[in-house]
């Protein structure tokens, strides 16, 4: 099988799924998925598999359930396997037999666990291999395709649809990432658990997803790899680039974090220093930390990277110690905040206090009604939103009270600044959440992404910037 030509379209957009390994009872993983999957609104057709149906049950989750994968009189596109490691190369040459074009291996206890899970996981890839089936994991958590309600994992529920796609190789990280970002109402639309990745890796993902017109931005998260596979992830990192942003969270930079890699994927996770470079210089997007992670995912749902040289930040302020915290941070992720020249000054003093500062950060002060804040962010925005002054624009608001004056800078948000905007702006709102959560729903609803501390928004302003 030339197996890079692949439709992975079998993963995400099956007419047809069985769950080998289908459990009557709710809390063990075969359960767990097939509920997930019922529960999803899948509208393809579902089969169960256990080898004792027929014996001492007939159905499962209110489905006819089969004996064993050949049991089942039609065609089916995916199947996801849930049995334990020593039957897996058994039931994928069924699945041969069966015709089935790809499998998902949730089961554990392959190269994960040294020498003979390793040979046992080369015989289940050898048997997919002559069959012409692909394979994500073994040890893996599933998959998830929002935009077709497909939930094949057993991890959390769909509450939201979404454009971000992430590819993990930890089933954890995967899941804990997909209820946190739902959580703060971020909807994503494919997630993959790699798990030990013995087929579909993240260059396989990769140059799927760069087609994929749900999807707007990936994430990765990436524990290491395996030796030979480096060229291939990165050659399917700049190509997928071009088209899309792809940010990237690698784990294992300590020596403890390196050991614990190795044993939880089979990886070897390599110099943190060397990955992060080699990423940078392929284009993808290196991030730090989970709140960098999916705050920068985030932002790429609203605004595209945007290619500059200079990297100049304008800041925008209600708040005088917040505008310079933000350019403590901007500076020393080698951010720049030019001083404006003086003719900009003297637009922006027109329009500020007297007691204001039009340098940089502009200080437009807390000072004045709702309309005169209201025509302050606006005007201002209007003088800097200028290409040849900056690249891009941290707007910083202070305050969750009084609400009159908290809706007035929302307006000017969504009616001034983000239909006109020429250059990346990120919001930076800095107040009571439980106070103004409607308005700042009412921001990024506009299309400008909103943080909370000034910090996490110019981590993200960098990270758009190129």
């Amino acid at each position: 099988m030339a197996e890079k030509e692949f439709n992975l379209n079998y993963f995400f957009y099956p007419s047809s799924v069985a769950v080998i390994g289908a459990s009557k009872n709710p809390n063990k993983i075969g359960g767990i998925i097939i509920n997930n999957l019922v529960k999803s609104g899948y509208k393809g057709k579902i089969y169960p598999v256990n080898i004792k149906c027929g014996e001492e049950y007939n159905e499962i989750a209110g489905l006819k359930c089969y004996k064993t994968i050949l049991d089942i009189p039609d065609t089916v596109d995916t199947a996801v396997i849930v049995v334990p490691a020593r039957f897996v190369p058994d039931v994928v040459e069924d699945c041969g037999k069966k015709g089935i074009k790809s499998l998902i291996i949730i089961s554990s206890g392959f190269a994960e666990t040294g020498k003979e899970g390793k040979k046992l996981q080369d015989k289940v890839i050898e048997i997919a291999k002559k069959h012409g089936i692909r394979i994500i994991g073994p040890n893996t958590l599933g998959i998830v395709n929002t935009n077709h309600n497909l939930n094949l994992w057993f991890g959390m529920p769909i509450r939201l649809k979404g454009k971000i796609s992430f590819i993990s190789q930890s089933g954890a990280i995967a899941d804990g990432l997909f209820g946190v970002a739902q959580d703060e109402g971020i909807g994503f639309n494919i997630v993959v658990s790699l798990g030990n990745r013995a087929d579909v890796d993240e260059a396989d993902l990769m140059l799927y997803l760069k087609d994929d017109s749900f999807t707007r931005v990936i994430g990765i998260y990436l524990e290491g790899l395996p030796p030979g596979a480096g060229r291939r992830f990165l050659e399917a990192l700049k190509e997928t680039s071009t088209v899309k942003p792809v940010v990237v969270l690698k784990g294992g930079r300590s020596i403890a974090g390196s050991r614990a890699t190795l044993s939880h994927t089979a990886s070897m996770a390599g110099s943190y220093e060397v990955y992060v470079s080699a990423i940078k210089q392929f284009d993808g997007i290196p991030v730090e930390s989970m709140e960098e992670f999916l705050d920068t995912l985030k932002a790429f749902v609203y605004i595209d990277r945007y290619k500059s040289t200079q990297k100049r930040i304008a800041i925008i302020t209600n708040s005088g110690g917040l505008g310079i915290l933000a350019a403590d941070a901007a500076e020393s992720l080698g951010l720049s905040i030019p001083e404006f020249p003086r003719s900009v000054q003297e637009e922006i003093m027109k329009v500020i206090p007297p007691f204001g500062n039009p340098m940089n950060p502009v200080d437009i002060t807390a000072q004045g009604t709702p309309e005169d804040q209201y025509k302050m962010y606006s005007e201002v925005f209007k003088i800097v939103n200028d290409p040849s002054l900056v690249d891009g624009i941290i707007v910083i608001v202070e305050g969750s009270y009084p609400y009159e004056l908290m809706k007035a800078i929302k307006d000017a948000l969504v009616k001034e600044i983000a239909p006109n905007r020429r250059l990346p702006v990120i919001v930076c709102w800095f107040g009571a959440l439980s106070d103004i959560r409607d308005l700042v729903k009412d921001v990024e609803k506009s299309g400008l992404p909103v943080y909370m501390y000034p910090e996490r928004a110019v981590k993200v302003m960098k990270n758009i910037l190129y």
